[in-house]
């Protein structure tokens, strides 16, 4: 092979390993730079900012934060003024007695580390923070604390196993929207089936052949909105043992709680 014809055949194959890794890098960007706007409302809205977090009511310091949630007491705040100053970065759950924000953070990246084709964005180490305010009977705070991704799962499903709240109606189905290999999917659950329903595959099984819920995450930055969650089933499924999945954290909340009532109803029913 000549030289000439060597260099297009090197070209040829390298062009799309560039190509994947620039479009990567305006992905990466772009979320950052989403992050980067709703920090900004929030501060042009009002929400308390400090350059070194504190520790937030009688909860652990938010060690990774960049916002400043010390207005936050227990015994004192309420969900109003919570949700007041934290509303730009509520996740959506709706419990009375729990308020969960969602947001992404960055620190500056290492000294040296410099690249002129890689943006800075990417090189910043970025973490997600999911703020859980636990609430009395009247409203007014009696926990806070900053749970990573990788706890939020084992976070949410330790405080619906310890609250008494409104049961899922399960006599129609609830419908989880996911996100399923870049398709749209769906998840539908009842008191006797737990479906999932995407274009590629899908299955249907009882809620005690779901094992279990845990992170999988995917991506290098974090996602603003989404969680990546693995379900596993007892069994193999024409869906496969698990299935891994895209959706909100107040959607995941649901999940939790359905998993959780449908298996103490069977329990009750042994």
């Amino acid at each position: 092979m000549g030289t000439a014809s060597l260099q297009r055949h090197c070209n040829n194959f390298a062009t799309p390993v560039f190509q994947r890794r620039r479009i990567w890098h305006q992905l990466s960007s772009l979320n950052a730079l989403l992050t980067l706007v709703a920090v900004t409302l929030a501060i042009l809205l009002g929400v308390p900012r400090d350059s070194a977090a504190r520790e937030a009511g009688s909860g652990p310091t938010l060690a990774d934060s960049q916002l400043n949630v010390s207005f936050i007491r227990a015994g004192s705040t309420t969900r109003a003024e919570v949700t007041r100053y934290l509303s730009w970065a509520d996740s959506g759950v709706r419990e009375p007695q729990l308020f969960v924000a969602r947001w992404v953070s960055s620190s500056e990246p290492p000294a040296g580390s410099g690249d002129d084709e890689v943006p800075d964005a990417v090189r910043r180490t970025w973490h997600a923070h999911n703020l859980m305010v636990e609430f009395d009977a009247r409203g007014v705070v009696t926990q806070v604390r900053d749970v990573p991704d990788k706890r939020l799962v084992e976070a949410l499903s330790s405080w619906i196993a310890s609250h008494s709240s409104t049961p899922l109606d399960l006599s129609v189905p609830v419908e989880i929207p996911v996100s399923y290999r870049e398709q749209v999917a769906t998840l539908l659950l009842t008191g006797n089936s737990f479906e999932f329903r995407a274009p590629s595959k899908g299955c249907r099984v009882s809620p005690s052949d779901v094992k279990r819920i845990s992170l999988a995450t995917r991506f290098r930055t974090p996602q603003p909105v989404a969680e990546t969650e693995a379900i596993y089933f007892t069994e193999k499924t024409t869906a496969g043992s698990k299935v891994t999945l895209q959706t909100d954290v107040a959607h995941l909340f649901v999940l939790l709680k359905y998993v959780q009532q449908t298996k103490l109803r069977l329990v009750g029913s042994l």
